[in-house]
This record gives C-alpha cells, sequence and structure tokens, in this order.
C-alpha cells in the first residue's frame, strides 16, 4: 500500500497540484490571497496572535469561497479530459485517479493558504510595527503553525465536498450549493447550532470523518463506472459507509454532551448562566485553560481575583490580554490571582492566544458561547456576569465578592486596576 502511494498516487498529486498552480485560475488566485494576507499583516501594532486568528477566519471564509469553484472546475476538467481512464503506461484504477487528484487538489488549497499565511506573516513583522508590553514575541513561529492548522480543516472538507460533487455530477453547478449551504452556516450563526460550522475546531473529529466519507465514497462510484464493483481487493463502499456513520455518530455525540443551541442546551451552563453578579459575588466557573486543566475561582481561596472578559472578534477587547499579562506580572507573588475568560464560538481560541503569548496565568474559554449580536445572550457566563461590551474585568477579594467592576478602553484598565489592587493589598 505505500509502495502503490509513493509510486502512483503521489507523483499524479503533485502533477495535479502544479496543474492548479500554473492555470491562469489558479494565479489569480494566488495573487487574492496574497494580498489578503498583506492587508491583514500590515494593520498598525497587529501582533502574530491577532494575524493567525484572522487568516485562520480568512481561510475558512474567503479562501473556501475561492476554493469551491476551482475545485469543482477541476473535477468536470478531469471528466472532460477523460482522467479517470489510465494515464500511464501501468494500467491505474479509477478510484486510485480519484484519490490522487483530490489529494492534489487539497494540496492547491494548501499552498493558497501558506502564500496567504506567508504574506500575512510577513506584512506583519515588517510594517506593523513594535507590539505593546505584554501582548507576546514580535514574531511568533506558534502562531503560524495554528494558522495553517486552523485553516488547513475546513479546507479539507470543503475540498472533499467540491471535488466528490463536480465529479459525480460533472458540473461546476455542484459547488454553487455548497457555497450556499456555507452562506446559510455563516448568516444563520444566531440561530444554527454550531455542530454545522465545520470551521470550528471542536467538530474537527465529525468532519475529518466525513470528509473521508464523502471521497471513498466518490472512490465507490469511479470503480463501479470501471466494473470493478465486485473487486474483493478493496471495499471502498465498506470503508465509506463506516466514515460516514461515524462521522454522524461523532457530530450527534457532540450535540447531546455540550451546550449546543438551539439543538440541546446543557444543564451545566443553564446552572452558569443562572447565577447573578448582582449577589455581589463573583460567579464561578470550570473551565479548561490553555494547558487543558480544569480551572474553577474555587480554586483560589483566599487569594485577590482579577477576572478578564475578552474575545478575539472583538480586536480592541484583545488588548486586556496585555494588561492582563502586566497584572500576573507585577501582582501574583502578592496574592492575587489573574483570569482571563474568552468569548469566542471556538473552543480553541483563547488557548491559541495564551499560548502563542507565553503566558502563564490561565487563560479559559466558556465553551457554551454561540454565536450572537448580543454578547450578554452569547455566553453563559457574560449573562451571569452581565457582560454587555468587551472588554471588562472584575476584581474579588479573598471571598470573591466583587470589588470593583472596570470597563473601558484596555489603556485605560491597566491603571485603574493597578490603582485599586494596590489600594485593597494595602488595607489587608
Amino acid at each position: 500500500m505505500l509502495l502503490r502511494l509513493k509510486n502512483r498516487i503521489l507523483p499524479l498529486a503533485l502533477y495535479e497540484m502544479v496543474l492548479g498552480l500554473r492555470g491562469g485560475a489558479g494565479l489569480t488566485a494566488i495573487v487574492i490571497c496574497c494580498g489578503a494576507g498583506l492587508l491583514v499583516g500590515a494593520a498598525n501594532g497587529i501582533t502574530p496572535s491577532e494575524v493567525s486568528y484572522k487568516v485562520g477566519r480568512l481561510s475558512a471564509i474567503m479562501l473556501g469561497f475561492l476554493a469551491l469553484p476551482l475545485v469543482a472546475g477541476a473535477a468536470r476538467r478531469d471528466a472532460l479530459t477523460l482522467a479517470s481512464d489510465p494515464i500511464q503506461s501501468r494500467p491505474q484504477q479509477a478510484h486510485e485517479l480519484l484519490l490522487a487528484r483530490w489529494f492534489g487538489n487539497y494540496a492547491f488549497l494548501l499552498a493558497l493558504l501558506l502564500a496567504m499565511a506567508i504574506c500575512a506573516f510577513g506584512a506583519q513583522a515588517i510594517l506593523a510595527g513594535p507590539v505593546s508590553d505584554g501582548a507576546g514575541p514580535r514574531i511568533s513561529v506558534r502562531a503560524f503553525t495554528d494558522a495553517m492548522l486552523a485553516g488547513a480543516m475546513p479546507l479539507m472538507f470543503l475540498c472533499a465536498l467540491a471535488y466528490c460533487a463536480g465529479e459525480l455530477l460533472q458540473n461546476v453547478l455542484s459547488a454553487a450549493i455548497i457555497g450556499l449551504y456555507w452562506i446559510l452556516v455563516l448568516l444563520g450563526r444566531d440561530y444554527l447550532s454550531r455542530i454545522f460550522d465545520f470551521s470550528l475546531s471542536q467538530n474537527a473529529g465529525a468532519y475529518i470523518l466525513l470528509s473521508a466519507g464523502v471521497v471513498l465514497a466518490a472512490m465507490a462510484v469511479a470503480r463501479y463506472r470501471q466494473g470493478l464493483a465486485g473487486a474483493k481487493k478493496l471495499n471502498v463502499p465498506i470503508l465509506s459507509a463506516a466514515c460516514l456513520v461515524a462521522g454522524l455518530i461523532t457530530a450527534s455525540h457532540f450535540v447531546h454532551t455540550r451546550h449546543d443551541p438551539p439543538l440541546k442546551a446543557h444543564p451545566l451552563a443553564i446552572t452558569v448562566a443562572s447565577q447573578s453578579i448582582r449577589t455581589n459575588r463573583l460567579p464561578g466557573f470550570w473551565l479548561q485553560d490553555q494547558y487543558d486543566r480544569r480551572i474553577g475561582l474555587h480554586d483560589y481561596e483566599r487569594k485577590l481575583l482579577v477576572v478578564g472578559f475578552w474575545s478575539p472578534a472583538v480586536p480592541e477587547s484583545v488588548e486586556l490580554l496585555a494588561t492582563l499579562e502586566r497584572t500576573n506580572e507585577k501582582y501574583s507573588e502578592r496574592g492575587v490571582q489573574v483570569v482571563g475568560v474568552c468569548l469566542a464560538d471556538d473552543w480553541r481560541i483563547g488557548g491559541r492566544f495564551a499560548r502563542q503569548r507565553g503566558y502563564s496565568f490561565p487563560v479559559v474559554t466558556d465553551t457554551g458561547t454561540h454565536w450572537a449580536e448580543d454578547i450578554q445572550t452569547a455566553s453563559p457566563l457574560a449573562e451571569a456576569y452581565e457582560v454587555s461590551s468587551l472588554p471588562v474585568a472584575f476584581i474579588a477579594d479573598g471571598e470573591r465578592n466583587v470589588a470593583g467592576r472596570i470597563e473601558g478602553t484596555p489603556q485605560g484598565q491597566w491603571p485603574a486596576i493597578d490603582i485599586k489592587l494596590t489600594e485593597m493589598l494595602s488595607n489587608q
């Protein structure tokens, strides 16, 4: 199997990738991706972690829509040129040809993503200017790697759908159907469960299985068309069915074990939301930080607390992280515990920012966050804390009694936090 992959599938996949990059449409796509990357990275003061987040989003949205007609067109081109027939001196089965061509088109999309990321991070390193204190390193390889990984998963699913639909239906209009689905997901984020969004990292397992199932289903049809349906060497239909069923079961499991409205409301999320900051006590939570440790405010008894809320979807609130880092550096040895709370529908975003910037204080993500225009209704924890705008920070004493709520710009929050903590520590 490995020898066949090396000698027969990979060379054809490489040829398909180069064919896409050398074509007029491919060159145009490269120019568009490079231009988008330059616009992202050239923003004044932007940090590598912010570039990583924006490149990941662009790969799912802009590059995703760009990929649909390109990949569907490639499938139609292969059908018109009779690419399903053996094209080498050694006979090649149709399903192997399809797999190779799909790999080649996926590699083509990854090359576009790579061009966008290189331009974005290059522009950030050269043009963005110095980052503020506490915002992490000026250049981050980890941020670049995270951007590539975040973009690779949705592109895999889009490539599987676009190429296989184009191969089976043999028309480019199939890409429009897939694009319509993605548009409906983006426009209906207020009303749809997060399981339908294949760009979210917590859904990766389900959509990788579904992508494999779709590709294997197309391979099974290719075998049937070539008259190999009865061959016992490789039972592609059973493999396809297994992947599709496993993907659907995984997606169903995600819905039933998570807070994923409107399909499923988790009791724990409802309990968190039922708390109220109006009791003058910080509502509790139990969430994973950037190192996958479960963090709760009960872990920090007798410590002064600074709990800050931010979201990557609100760029100005990201600067609060630098303020929390300065607070942690100055006061952590004096009995002050800093906790950052990320409000994002992607569970991995908060941890990525924290790891990329090298923060030692815990940064957790409210996993109950659902996209909504109103922040307070989007997150159970934001509802409990009555967070209506970002960024916002709360200060509490050792008994979790609220001592201050600090809003406004991150630049103005640092002096207010500094003064309040100094006052509280002097009164102990």
